[in-house]
C-alpha cells in the first residue's frame, strides 16, 4: 500500500507534467490575435450603372439581432462586427427595388470573424 506521502508526490508530479505540457503547447503553438476589429459582413451597393445610390440603407438581421450597417460613399457597407451567425441582409433605397440576401453565414476562429462579402445591385422602379 502506498504511503500518503507517495500518493501526494505522484499526484503532484502528474499535475506538474500536465502544467508543463500546457505551457509547452502554448509556447510551441501560440495563438496570436491582433487588436483589429473585423466586420463579419461587407460589400457594395450600386445601381444598374454601377453608380452610388443616395440614401441607401442596409439592414443586417439574425434571430434576435438587428443592425443598420454603416454606409460609406453611398456604395460600401459594413456590419456584424465580430459577430458569428447566420444573417439576412436587406438593401433599400427610395425609388429602387429592395433586395434581400438570406442565409449569409459568418464564421470565425478564436480571435476574429472571417468576413463575408455580399454585393447588391438595386434596380430603379
Amino acid at each position: 500500500m502506498l504511503s500518503r506521502y507517495l500518493k501526494r508526490l505522484i499526484v503532484a508530479i502528474a499535475l506538474l507534467a500536465t502544467g508543463f505540457g500546457a505551457i509547452a503547447c502554448t509556447v510551441l503553438n501560440p495563438v496570436i490575435c491582433t487588436l483589429e476589429y473585423r466586420y463579419g459582413i461587407y460589400g457594395t451597393i450600386v445601381d444598374n450603372n454601377g453608380e452610388a445610390i443616395p440614401g441607401v440603407t442596409v439592414t443586417i438581421t439574425s434571430l434576435n439581432y438587428s443592425e443598420t450597417a454603416a454606409i460609406f460613399n453611398n456604395t460600401q457597407y459594413v456590419g456584424a462586427g465580430e459577430r458569428e451567425g447566420t444573417y439576412t441582409i436587406t438593401a433599400t433605397a427610395t425609388g429602387y427595388e429592395s433586395r434581400t440576401i438570406s442565409g449569409v453565414i459568418v464564421t470565425g476562429d478564436e480571435c476574429h470573424v472571417t468576413p463575408v462579402q455580399q454585393n447588391f445591385v438595386l434596380t430603379k422602379i
